[in-house]
Formats: structure tokens, sequence, C-alpha cells
């Protein structure tokens, strides 16, 4: 399996480096998608240059470490987005309101659903939309599509209610985290665990200067590792105590218990063996499994 992995990245990076192909093994137990999360986030309305700012930031320290790979941002790159400057007045006068652009240019671009296909226990929607070659010169025709207003069978032009087509970047993806817009760095360990990863990285991420109302959190194996062990806590200490009575029932004394629960700790010498042979790390199923 080892060298299948090897092999494949191996091949990825020499036929398609400009791609990110994650080639990756089943996990036993909980699995997340990716080992290193560090998700910056704002207020409701928090600005989205500011949020890009700090993940790149964030992106560039993982970039500049030679234990992280496959780095990328989960709101992803901007697309550049055709807006039709409205005009009210024009708009009156030709009876177009607003919606009736929105609809024309829906139809022009995504197209707007007429019917629904039924295959099986499916629902397939059906669009009206123009043909691809037009879709792909929207901005060179968009001004030319024809509106239908309401209640009207004279079509008017785009170019009698705008005042010009803008195209501005925008953001295609804005994730929220508990109400409030995040923005997550995300890597995978290059040869190393994710705690090793996180270690060298995290006085880097604490010294990035956090406008007010913003704040950083630690998501991924991290958190997942976290939320494990918090859950096990309020059951260790009764787990023990039964444990203890057992024994103490079954030898009817106190010594035989302590000398029981005494070689518990040479245990370790085992599982060592056990994890040094197999290459497996330290994590959170190894305690586990221990106890």
């Amino acid at each position: 399996m080892e060298q299948l992995l090897a092999d494949a990245d191996a091949w990825v990076r020499e036929n398609v480096p400009e791609a990110m192909v994650r080639v990756r093994k089943y996990a036993v137990g909980a699995f997340d998608d990716w080992k290193i999360e560090a998700r910056f986030s704002g207020p409701a309305n928090a600005d989205p240059a500011t949020l890009r700012r700090l993940a790149e930031e964030g992106a560039n320290i993982l970039r500049d470490s030679p234990y992280a790979k496959e780095v990328r941002i989960n709101w992803r790159e901007r697309v550049q987005a055709l807006v039709p400057r409205y005009n009210q007045e024009r708009g009156r006068w030709a009876r177009v309101s607003r919606d009736d652009l929105a609809r024309a240019t829906r139809r022009a671009s995504d197209g707007v659903v007429v019917g629904q296909y039924r295959q099986e226990d499916d629902l397939i929607p059906i669009l009206a939309r123009n043909v691809e070659s037009e879709r792909q010169q929207a901005a060179a025709t968009l001004e030319d599509l024809q509106i239908t207003p309401r209640l009207s069978t004279h079509a008017v032009p785009v170019s009698q209610v705008v005042d010009g087509i803008a195209t501005p970047w925008e953001d295609p993806i804005i994730w929220r985290w508990d109400r409030r817009r995040a923005i997550t760095v995300q890597c995978s360990p290059n040869g190393v665990t994710a705690p090793t990863l996180r270690n060298a990285v995290l006085s880097k991420f604490e010294a990035i200067e956090l406008p007010p109302g913003y704040r950083l959190d630690w998501d991924g194996e991290y958190l997942s590792a976290k939320q494990s062990q918090e859950a096990l806590t309020p059951g260790i200490v009764p787990a023990v105590m039964i444990m203890l009575f057992i024994l103490v029932a079954l030898f009817n004394g106190f010594r035989p218990m302590l000398i029981c629960m005494l070689v518990i700790p040479f245990v370790m010498i085992g599982i060592t063996s056990g994890l040094l042979i197999t290459g497996t790390p330290f994590g959170f199923i190894a305690p586990v499994s221990m106890l």
C-alpha cells in the first residue's frame, strides 16, 4: 500500500503538476477529510477581503513548512461575475423591474426551471437557457438580451434599462461557523503526524495579528481528538472504581488488586514495540485500545 501511494504521488507530480490530487488510505474509526484545519472567523458581516488576507497569511506559513502538503483555502478562488447596473428611471419608462432583469439574465446564463423529469425516485429539473456558445459570450451579448416585462408582449433590450455591465470579482463560496463568517486553511501532514505539524506552526499562527472581533480556532484532527477525550473523561473515574471493586471482590483482598494495578504500566512496553514495528503513530486510537 505504501509503495502504491508513493507511485501515485510521483505520477501526479510528473503528469499533472498544476492539479491538487490527494491520494489517501482509508482510516480506522473517526476520519477527518483534512488533518489540519485553522479557521479564521469574524462577525456576521465580516469583510471577506480581511478574512482572505488572514487565510493567506496562514496558508503561506503552511506552504513554508516542510511538514505540510496540499495546502488550500476552503473559499477557493474568486470568480468574475456579470452585474448589470440597473437604471431605475429608464426601467420605469420601459416598465421593466429589477425582477424582470434578473429573470432574463438568469434564463440566459444559469437557466430557469420550466418543469421536472421523473426518473424512478429522482426528480431532474428541466432548464430553459441559451445555448452554450451564447453563454460563453455573455459579457459581449448581455446588453442585446431581450427582456419581456410582466403583463406585456413587447421585448426591451437590456441596454435600454442599464447603465452598463460591471464585471467585479467575487467570492462564490462564503462559509459560516456559528453564524460567523469563517474561512479555513486546510492541509495534510507530509510524512509526520498531525500533532507534529500543528506544534511546528502553532507559534507562527498565534503571531498573526487579528483585527478586533476576529479569532482563530483549530479544527480537524485536533478538535476531533479533543472532543473525544472530553467525552471519555466523565466515565474514566467510575470505570476505574468499578474495576478496582471487581478485583477486590475476585481476590478478596487489597494486596492482589495493588499488584495487578502496578503491573499495568509495563503494558506500555508491548504497546510501544507494536507501534514501532508497524509504524503506526501514537494517535487517539492507541490510548483507547490500551484502556
